[in-house]
């Protein structure tokens, strides 16, 4: 019987003390489930930008150790309910796997809580812009022209007159037959003369003096016609009247002997009195009124070999 009774003392014991724990467990379940729905709410009211802001991390162990143990485990739940809200935005990639951050003293909330809050690095860029450089400008030496200065001829002789036939034939382009008579015809003037020497020196009393007569001007159309390889004579005739008038004829082609009068040519522009042949020379007379007479059995344009006194080779 004793001991009956002593077990059911001692059942009875162990049922009141485990209603004492259930009830004090309750009772601070139900606390801490008060205290943290304050803390919910208060947190709700505030701005968002103010929830991270009001969490205050402690350091200090003095100050951790004045802290009541309940104060200590709602302090630890609201600081986490308020970082559960604000990170739910961006999660971390160490607590993204949904698991709860276990309550434990204040240093390992403080690591946590620090582990959960983004590192905010703040590293200076480096400026990288390239070095401005000026590229220099880059530019090809011309090549040096050296231009011959034109030489100067105080007076033209038949010592000189090969050169200076040589200088006008290059300023003037003087390189065919045509060239030569048209620039002598337009570049002399008449003027009567006598005959004071051969064609050479008659050619260069032209060029000295500018003017001169018919022979003048077939001296100087000569000696530039043989100068660029063309064979020509000078042919002495009369006017109808019977004055003197001198012309040329020259080698214009092969075996082709041709008239042409550089003088009379210059009067007007309609005169054709080039590369003619002597039934066109004596043509003349009727379609300008320009009457040409010679020897032609002295000189011809079929035969220019003849010799006398109205041929004047060269």
């Amino acid at each position: 019987m004793k001991k009956d009774r002593i077990r059911i003392l001692i059942c009875v014991l162990v049922l009141s003390l485990l209603a004492a724990a259930f009830s004090a467990c309750g009772k601070n379940s139900a606390e801490s489930g008060a205290a943290k729905n304050k803390e919910t709410e208060a947190a709700a009211t505030l701005p968002s930008v103010w929830k991270v802001s009001h969490i205050r991390i402690i350091t200090d162990p003095d100050e951790v150790e004045s802290i009541p143990s309940g104060r200590r485990e709602s302090t630890t739940a609201a600081e986490l309910t308020s970082e559960e809200e604000t990170g739910s935005g961006s999660e971390d990639p160490e607590t993204s796997s949904g698991e709860e951050a276990p309550s434990g003293s204040a240093e390992e909330t403080q690591e946590s809580a620090a582990e959960t809050l983004p590192e905010q690095t703040t590293e200076a860029v480096p400026e990288t812009l390239p070095p401005e450089t000026t590229a220099e400008p880059t530019s090809e030496p011309t090549p040096e022209t050296t231009t011959e200065p034109e030489p100067y001829f105080a007076e033209i002789t038949e010592d000189n007159l090969d050169e200076y036939c040589a200088y006008l034939i290059r300023k003037n382009n003087l390189n065919s037959p045509w060239a030569v008579y048209d620039y002598v015809r337009h570049a002399f003037t008449y003027k009567l003369k006598d005959r004071l020497g051969s064609e050479r020196a008659m050619a260069c009393r032209m060029f000295n003096d500018g003017c001169g007569p018919c022979y003048d001007y077939d001296c100087a159309a000569a000696v530039l016609l043989r100068a660029i390889g063309c064979r020509c004579y000078l042919v002495h005739g009369y006017n109808a009247n019977g004055s003197e008038h001198d012309w040329l004829i020259a080698e214009l082609g092969a075996n082709e002997w041709r008239h042409l009068d550089p003088y009379r040519g210059g009067w007007s522009e309609s005169f054709g009195l080039f590369g003619l042949t002597d039934e066109q020379l004596l043509a003349c007379e009727e379609l300008y009124g320009l009457t040409y007479n010679w020897d032609r059995s002295v000189f011809t344009s079929e035969s220019p070999t003849g010799t006398g006194p109205g041929y004047t080779g060269g």
